[in-house]
C-alpha cells in the first residue's frame, strides 16, 4: 500500500493510496466457515477484470461501513482494475479522519466483499478443500485501518450482509505502508522541499513507477514462498 498526501494551492489537503487489494491464480492461507469448514481458495485471473466490467459502480469504504463511503469508481476518484499480479486499487480522498490516520501511520491494508461466488472445489492431501473461484460479484474495497484489527486482517474471513445478500470478506495482503506527504509540513525536507516521507519501517522505500512494481512483485513472491495470504 502506498500512501501520499498531497495539499492543493488552495489548501485543500487528499490522500492518494494505492495497491493490490488481491493477488489473482495462487491460495490463500488456510480459511473456515460455517458451510464449507477449512479451506485454501484461490480466484482466478480475468474474474476481477469481468465482475468490474459487470460492475455500474465500486465504492471504497473504510472497514466495511457503508456509511463510511470514501471514494468510488463512479464519481472518478478510484480506479479499481485487474492487471497480470491481482486486484488493484488507486483511490483518491479528501476525509479527515482517514488523511489523519494516514499520517498518523494507521492504515494497515485492503479487505474486499464479494456474493455469488461460482467455484470448483476439491480435497488436496492434506485434507484441506481446495476453492478455486472462476466468477464473482464484487460488491466493495475497503481500507482498513487499526480500528478493525484483528477483526479483518487478522482473520481474512468475515460475512456480513448488503440488501439481504450474503456478502464474504477477505483481507487483502498487501499491507506494507509507505507514505509520501507533499503538504506544506514537509517543507523542511533537506532531500526535497516538497516531500516529506513518513515510514514506520525503516526499510520501506517510498517510490514511483517501475520501482513500486518490482518491490510489490517482490513481496507477492515472498508471500508465496511463506504460504501467508
Amino acid at each position: 500500500m502506498k500512501i501520499e498526501i498531497r495539499k492543493s494551492k488552495e489548501g485543500v489537503e487528499s490522500v492518494i493510496i494505492e495497491g493490490y487489494v488481491n493477488a489473482v491464480d495462487r491460495f490463500s492461507r488456510p480459511l473456515a466457515d460455517g458451510v464449507i469448514g477449512r479451506f485454501i481458495e484461490k480466484i482466478l485471473p480475468n474474474v476481477f477484470k469481468k465482475a468490474i466490467q459487470r460492475a455500474k459502480n465500486i465504492d471504497v469504504y473504510l472497514n466495511h461501513d457503508e456509511s463510511r463511503k470514501l471514494a468510488s469508481t463512479s464519481e472518478g476518484t478510484a480506479t479499481i482494475v485487474e492487471d497480470n499480479v491481482g486486484l488493484r486499487a488507486t483511490v483518491e480522498i479528501t476525509d479527515k479522519e482517514v488523511i489523519d490516520s494516514a499520517r498518523a501511520g494507521k492504515l494497515r491494508g485492503w479487505s474486499f466483499g464479494f456474493s455469488d461466488p461460482e467455484d470448483d472445489q476439491s480435497t488436496n492431501k492434506d485434507g484441506l478443500i481446495e476453492r478455486v473461484i472462476k466468477a464473482l460479484t464484487l460488491h466493495e474495497v475497503s481500507i482498513i485501518d487499526d480500528k478493525a484489527l484483528p477483526a479483518y486482517i487478522g482473520t481474512s474471513i468475515e460475512a456480513r450482509s448488503i440488501n439481504d445478500v450474503s456478502v464474504e470478506i477477505r483481507a487483502g495482503s498487501d499491507t506494507e505502508i509507505d507514505t509520501n506527504d507533499t503538504s506544506d509540513s514537509g517543507k523542511d525536507n533537506k532531500q526535497n522541499p516538497d516531500t516529506q516521507e513518513v515510514t514506520k519501517d525503516p526499510d520501506l522505500k517510498a517510490d514511483t513507477g517501475e520501482e513500486i512494481r518490482k518491490d510489490e512483485l517482490y513481496r507477492e513472491q515472498k508471500i508465496r514462498e511463506s504460504g501467508i495470504n
